[in-house]
């Protein structure tokens, strides 16, 4: 039987950058919502916490070193400038 949907596949660097960007259009709301200062920050493997999963797992390092977004956002929405999604 043929199936009516298609299975799309993404790659993993666009799935974890359209995270990042959905992680900072939420942070950005509450922030504009509440009228405080946001701050989100998210956890970091440094290179050698990266090559043991690499090497534990198989996986490549897309999946692990990306989709994040960390940032100090204003009561206005926006980040002071050093937003980062990768890392």
């Amino acid at each position: 039987m043929v199936s009516r949907f298609t299975r799309q596949c993404i790659p993993v660097r666009s799935r974890a950058t359209f995270f990042s960007e959905q992680i900072s259009v939420n942070i950005r709301q509450h922030a504009l919502e509440a009228g405080y200062f946001v701050v989100n920050a998210t956890a970091w493997l440094d290179a050698d916490q990266q090559a043991q999963i690499m090497k534990d797992t198989g996986c490549s390092i897309e999946p692990i070193s990306s989709g994040c977004f960390t940032a100090i956002v204003s009561p206005e929405g926006e980040t002071d400038g050093r937003a980062a999604a990768i890392g």
